[in-house]
Order: structure tokens, then C-alpha cells, then sequence
């Protein structure tokens, strides 16, 4: 345990020391043979420069304004009150002869010279300090023919929750285009949460999975700005999803919310604990989830008869978006193993109108205090989730 938080660590400030000198190279020597534009220069630049429609067609095709959402914190997280969380603009493009590069989705137009600013991805950082694109080379191209559709967003290659989140409302938002796509593009490589998803909704389209090196140059690319511009999810994200998994689970006979699921972390890659078999003591009731081990449709099922979710923070928490309004939801984190995280999945809770509470475990904690700790935190989440189950605020528009 202490070894794994001291690789968490000194890989967190190797990444850091990395990022900072690429950006000192950057500010030394500029950003080398691409530029980064937003996507209406981009645009405006194919119109006045082009002599014919090829370099011309890069528009945009669907354009949607954001809102900004108030959201409440439980105590329990340890810093009470209220966060904002504002939607970004969602918009739809088409690049005639694009290039994209890695799994992050970059795009670029090499006619221009230009990487277009709202496919660079980077969590909480300033995308105008991204070094990724440096890495983008004239040589290194596979052409794509047809019509091919980005889906590749930050942090889905290796993560359910973001693929969920992040990925799939592209396709809600180009749901009209769907049937002209040639070709998927797909952060990878390809993990079975990726597979099992695309081939619940049906999608026979060929699939083309983008490491962290690979380039592409498309005859035709549809592709989004980032639909999430923060750690969270925003609302119009987790209603689309919601809108394309649901709707065809819906309609089929299911039972009211009666089962309290615990959501085990087992087979996680990463923050396993030894305190899940001890909380699990807690929960006699409770009937233990993998759902790393089951279908979409089956998650769907056993989610629809949900009353209470019970889980250790991490990825299954995002199949909250499957159960019902009103489902108790009881998570548990271990201090400082989060970082930034430990609020993500408020703002979903509070849009489906669930209770939600957090109980933090100390590190480490003594064999003598262990049971105590934990008899206390299950008592306390189950009072909270009941009272909160009435006076809870659901995420508010702000106008």
C-alpha cells in the first residue's frame, strides 16, 4: 500500500517536471510547424484562401450554448457548500482532408498549418500551454477514405467512467449523421468496456482504434469540442448518454427499486483496498456487483432495481446514470488518494435527485480503531442518505 502511494506520487512529479519543460521549449522555441487556432479562423481562412471546395469544407455543422449548474457538496467530503459547474459550447465539425493524432483526438489542418484549439485536451490546464501536438509528423499519415467520426476524448482509453461520459455524448450530439459515418475513431487500444458499449447500441460500423502515436489523415472527419471542460460531468453529458443507453433498455418489464448493490473493485487496476471485505461485513443485504463482468444490458438490469449503491469511489459509480431518480447512494474514499476527484460524481447524483453521502476513511487506520470506524461511518451514511433524501437540492440552472 505505501509503495503504490509513493509510485502515485513520484509519477505525478515526473509528469509535472515533464510538462513544465516542455513548456519552457515552447515559450523558447515557439510551437514549431503547427499553430494553434480556434476552429472559426480555421473556417475562415479555407473560405478566403481556397480555389476549390476541398480545402473549403471545413464548417461547422451543429452548434449548441452551454449552461452554468449550482451544485450542492455533502459535508461528508470534508468542505461543505455549493460548486459551480458551467457547460462549455458543444459544437459539430466537418474537416475535409483532416489529420488527427492520438488518442486524445488532435486535430489538425496541415493545409494551414494549424492545430484546431478546442480538440486539445489537458485536465485543468490551459490549452495554449498543450505540448502533445509537437509530436505530430508530415511522414507518419494513414489515410482514411469516406466519412470517419471522432470519438476520442481524454482519459477513455483506459477508463469506463470517461468513455461513458466523455466519448458517447459525441455520438448523441451527431445522432442525425450517424448512418454517413464510414468509420469510428476510438481512443485506444480497444478494452472490452469499449466493445460491450458500441455493440449495445447496435453501431456495425468499422472501428479504428487511435494510440498515443498514432497520426491519420481522413478524407472526411466529423469531430467535437470537448463536451466536458472540467473534471465533471455536466448535465446535458450525462443526459445524453442516458438518452442513448436507456432508450433501448427502457420499455422492457422491469422490478421497483428494492436491492442495496455494493460495487466491488476487486478487478480494479488501481486504489484496491483491503477495507472492501470489512465494510462488505457491514452490508449483509447487500449483493456484491462486478460490473466489469457484465453485459450492458445486464448492468442496465441490476442498476433499474437499485434502491441503494454502496461502492469505494471509482469508474462503476458512473453507472449511476442507469438507476432510477431517487436511488441512496453511500460512497466511500480513502483519504488523500483522490485528489481533485473526490466531488466527481455530485453533480450526476444531484441531477438525478439521489442522496448522496461520502464517509473519508483515514489512511491508515489502527486494527483497534478499524471496526469502530467502520460501524460509525455505515451508521452515519445511512442517516444522512435518509435525511438527505428529502431535503437534498438537485443541480439548479443558474440564469
Amino acid at each position: 500500500m505505501i509503495f503504490d502511494h509513493i509510485s502515485q506520487y513520484l509519477g505525478q512529479k515526473i509528469k509535472a517536471l515533464r510538462y513544465h519543460f516542455l513548456k519552457l521549449r515552447l515559450a523558447l522555441l515557439g510551437q514549431g510547424t503547427y499553430q494553434i487556432q480556434g476552429f472559426t479562423e480555421i473556417e475562415q481562412w479555407g473560405q478566403q484562401q481556397a480555389v476549390n471546395q476541398r480545402i473549403a469544407q471545413w464548417q461547422t455543422l451543429v452548434t449548441e450554448s452551454g449552461n452554468t449548474y449550482k451544485y450542492k457538496v455533502d459535508p461528508g467530503a470534508g468542505k461543505p457548500g455549493f460548486r459551480l459547474i458551467r457547460e462549455s459550447q458543444r459544437s459539430l465539425y466537418l474537416g475535409n482532408n483532416a489529420g488527427i493524432f492520438s488518442h486524445k483526438g488532435i486535430v489538425y489542418h496541415q493545409h494551414q498549418g494549424a492545430i484546431v484549439a478546442e480538440t486539445l485536451e489537458d485536465w485543468e490546464t490551459d490549452h495554449f500551454y498543450s505540448v502533445e501536438f509537437t509530436k505530430i509528423r508530415y511522414d507518419a499519415e494513414i489515410l482514411l477514405e469516406g466519412l470517419s467520426f471522432s470519438l476520442c476524448s481524454l482519459g477513455s482509453q483506459d477508463n469506463y467512467c470517461h468513455f461513458l461520459l466523455d466519448s458517447l455524448p459525441k455520438l448523441y450530439l451527431a445522432r442525425n449523421l450517424i448512418s454517413e459515418i464510414d468509420q469510428l475513431l476510438i481512443s485506444g487500444p480497444a478494452t472490452k468496456y469499449q466493445q460491450k458499449i458500441l455493440d449495445f447500441l447496435d453501431l456495425n460500423i468499422p472501428r479504428v482504434w487511435l494510440d498515443s502515436g498514432d497520426q491519420y489523415r481522413c478524407q472526411q472527419l466529423l469531430f467535437t469540442t470537448r463536451l466536458n471542460n472540467t473534471l465533471h460531468a455536466c448535465p446535458w453529458a450525462v443526459e445524453a448518454s442516458r438518452n442513448l443507453l436507456l432508450s433501448r433498455y427502457l420499455g422492457k418489464a422491469h422490478q421497483p427499486p428494492h436491492k442495496t448493490i455494493f460495487a466491488s473493485r476487486k478487478s480494479a487496476q488501481k486504489r484496491r483496498t483491503n477495507l472492501e471485505e470489512k465494510v462488505l461485513e457491514l452490508f449483509p443485504e447487500a449483493e456484491v456487483i462486478d460490473f466489469a463482468t457484465l453485459s450492458i444490458e445486464e448492468t442496465i438490469q441490476v442498476c433499474q432495481s437499485c434502491e441503494t449503491f454502496v461502492g469505494f469511489h471509482g469508474a462503476a459509480f458512473a453507472n449511476l446514470i442507469f438507476c432510477q431518480p431517487g436511488t441512496k447512494v453511500i460512497e466511500f474514499q480513502i483519504e488523500n488518494t483522490l485528489h481533485n476527484h473526490q466531488y466527481y460524481f455530485f453533480p450526476l447524483t444531484q441531477q438525478l435527485k439521489m442522496p448522496h453521502h461520502i464517509h473519508i476513511f483515514p489512511q491508515n487506520i489502527s486494527p483497534d480503531q478499524e471496526i469502530s470506524l467502520l460501524k460509525q461511518a455505515v451508521h452515519h451514511s445511512y442517516l444522512n442518505v435518509s435525511s438527505y433524501a428529502e431535503s437534498q437540492s438537485p443541480v439548479h440552472e443558474l440564469t
